[in-house]
């Protein structure tokens, strides 16, 4: 969501070193969770990345692939989680238990 959204990955990083020094957790509501920007995967490995180079457990909210362009990549995300987590990575997923999702109108432009 705006403004986060425009924030690069560099950035996202050094604050999340910031809250790793107090005990935090990067909660991320992922940039993409189609293939409108940088991809569904990408999203999720930006995740990995920030949880990984700040040295805090990640959470990837919301997990779920929209759209019928990236259905079938469930599997792979699954696959990225896994194995960041078995290179020592703390990472986490929720996902919500709905059909369908909403956003605003402001918040979609």
């Amino acid at each position: 969501y705006v403004p986060g959204s425009y924030a690069p990955l560099d950035e996202v990083v050094e604050l999340a070193r910031v809250a790793a020094e107090y005990g935090g957790a990067y909660t991320s509501h992922i940039r993409d969770e189609a293939d409108y920007s940088i991809g569904v995967v990408a999203a999720v490995e930006e995740v990995i990345t920030v949880a990984r180079e700040a040295g805090l457990p990640g959470v990837v909210t919301h997990i779920k692939v929209l759209g019928p362009r990236v259905w079938g990549f469930s599997a792979a995300l699954v696959h990225r989680i896994e194995r960041a987590r078995a290179e020592g990575v703390e990472l986490y997923a929720d996902q919500y238990p709905y059909l369908a999702s909403a956003t605003g109108l402001a918040s979609a432009l």
